[in-house]
């Protein structure tokens, strides 16, 4: 034959084909005849016969100009390529390859496709750069000359469990190419990280780095490059999440309880979740090895029955529910309740609620020092403007408040606004201190001044919870100063925290401090702050160093409030 390139088929029946794509010319020579091939053309050889005339091939397809580059698949799964082409009139069927070398070498998948479509997609390949080709069969089942090889990239996106735990790898196998995937199954609160230089989104919602998978049911993920051009991408399913408690115990109010949940579908290895009940303190759940969510829940003395208890995950700021049930709440052996024909009487009027859990009133202050104001010193004339931050061992959240108190006009009125956003719930002695992903703080204060050692400040402040519950409380407050001498200043602020929504729960809110000056400059402050309300109370102290130069502050300290919590705030102390 020469050089070039053929392909040679043999049928079950022994009937052989020899098609000649390129290259010499090729002779058949058989006992009953010889026949010469032209390159581009074919020829049959039946048992007995002598070698059919030859005919021409069937033409290569040619590749449509919008075929895609590239595709976004997941970490463990694959991606699927997909590629178009301008339909053959001879075709039968087409026979597409993809090769792993740029010159069609080293082929790892390939499919057949009828000749009435002329498109292809093939599935679970890896990571990587790609070759593909297409070549045409006719009715007399000759393959013809293959098209162009068309570059191709599967990209991988990974998905990552609910809490922001190890991504889900799974074993990579190739299965049948011309097969799908099966759709994946994740849970709500399940991120997704795009491939670098790539963003992605769920649906319509803008395309970002990393998202987060919130509502049940199926959702696309679209994946756009870095100029905006969108890329072929990938389907998940988002769960709808049921649980069931186990053994269905009841819980007594005020006293602390393990729950035993289970998860349908179950939970990936490594997620990591969050609990919330409305009247109750909660801890962290934990996720045992055979998918078992358990954690502690002390129902609050006016806690409701049942207790609606919500499983969700963290996203940022952001909580995300995964799933929501109820449990059965009674009372600890032994005690009689209200109404029970036994004269039991626990103070309150018929039908008025119990007391709820508050959040605190000084929120926003308990990052820089605690949650009273020894360093914040007012400022007869100007204005203070702050930002601080903290952090918990073994947390990786990181709680931040900016803002701002001005004396406006020439009287000794002053206004603040700050603003301030907690990660995480971190419940002290029935106290829910950041139940507000963020809180937005306003108020008005009057500075008065009393024999040159005695401030006092008179001020009403606003506190707006911003979360899907959205709550507003009124805190009017007291705050003393005196100054011993030179070095020693005592402190005091009193709050009553007044919530102005349905079924309000008020609380006393106090704080009392002393400041010592060190040096010049530099000076130390030790805190104490009480929060109550008629359910519960919390008390957490702090302690704080602050250094000034010019018209900076630095302050560092701690509080210690179900753990140690670390803090830094600089402020800005400017006069007129």
């Amino acid at each position: 034959m020469g050089s070039g390139q053929a392909i040679v088929t043999v049928d079950p029946d022994g009937t052989s084909r020899l098609a000649n794509l390129g290259g010499r010319a090729a002779t058949v020579t058989t006992d009953e005849g010889r026949v010469r091939v032209p390159a581009g053309t074919g020829t049959v050889v039946r048992l007995g016969e002598a070698p059919s005339p030859p005919r021409p091939l069937p033409p290569a397809p040619v590749w449509l100009n919008d075929l895609a580059g590239r595709f976004v698949g997941l970490t463990g799964r694959g991606g699927t390529l997909r590629g178009s082409w301008e339909p053959v009139p001879e075709a039968s069927r087409y026979r597409v390859e993809i090769a792993a070398q740029p010159d069609g070498s080293d082929v790892v998948a390939a499919v057949e496709v009828p000749g009435d479509e002329s498109a292809f997609e093939i599935h679970h390949l890896p990571p990587g750069v790609y070759y593909a080709s297409v070549a045409t069969i006719d009715d007399a089942l000759f393959e013809g000359t293959p098209s162009p090889l068309r570059a191709m990239q599967v990209l991988s996106a990974r998905i990552i469990p609910p809490g922001g735990t190890e991504p889900v790898e799974e074993p990579y196998d190739p299965g049948d190419p011309s097969r799908p995937a099966s759709t994946p199954r994740v849970l709500p609160g399940t991120w997704v990280v795009a491939p670098i230089g790539m963003r992605c989104g769920a649906g319509d919602e803008t395309p970002r780095e990393m998202i987060t998978l919130r509502e049940p049911g199926p959702t696309h993920v679209r994946c756009v490059d870095a100029a905006n051009r969108e890329l072929p991408s990938f389907d998940v399913l988002v769960l709808r999440v049921r649980v069931r408690i186990e053994d269905g115990a009841r819980i007594a109010r005020g006293e602390a309880s393990e729950v035993r949940l289970r998860l349908d579908p179950p939970p990936p290895p490594g997620a990591r979740f969050v609990a919330d009940a409305e009247g109750a303190r909660v801890s962290r759940p934990r996720v045992e090895p055979d998918g078992t969510v358990v954690l502690s829940v002390t129902p609050e003395r006016g806690a409701p029955d049942p207790l609606p208890l919500v499983i969700g995950t963290l996203a940022a700021d952001e909580r995300i529910e995964i799933a929501r049930t109820t449990l059965a709440v009674g009372d600890p052996a032994g005690v009689a309740t209200a109404g029970a024909g036994d004269g039991a009487d626990d103070g309150r009027t018929s039908g008025e609620p119990e007391p709820e859990p508050s959040p605190s009133a000084l929120v926003l202050d308990a990052v820089p020092v605690g949650t009273a104001a020894p360093l914040r010193r007012a400022v007869p004339d100007g204005f203070v403007a702050w930002i601080a931050a903290g952090a918990r061992p073994g947390l990786t959240e990181v709680p931040l408040v900016v803002g701002s108190r001005a004396r406006v006009f020439d009287e000794p009125l002053w206004l603040g606004l700050a603003w301030g956003t907690v990660a995480r719930r971190a419940p002290t002695s029935g106290v829910d201190r950041a139940a507000a992903a963020s809180v937005v703080r306003g108020e008005i204060a009057f500075l008065g001044r009393r024999q040159g050692d005695l401030d006092v400040t008179l001020s009403l402040g606003s506190w707006a919870r911003l979360a899907s519950d959205s709550r507003l409380q009124l805190v009017p407050s007291l705050e003393l100063d005196y100054r011993l001498d030179e070095r020693i200043t005592l402190r005091t602020r009193q709050s009553a925290v007044l919530g102005a929504y349905e079924n309000a729960r008020h609380a006393w809110g106090g704080a009392f401090g002393a400041e010592l000056v060190l040096a010049p400059h530099f000076a130390a402050a030790l805190e104490l702050d009480v929060t109550a309300n008629a359910g519960a109370a919390s008390v957490v102290p702090s302690l704080s160093v602050a250094a000034r130069v010019a018209s900076l502050e630095l302050v560092v300290g701690a509080l210690y409030a179900d753990g140690p919590v670390f803090t830094a705030a600089l402020r800005g102390v400017f006069t007129r």
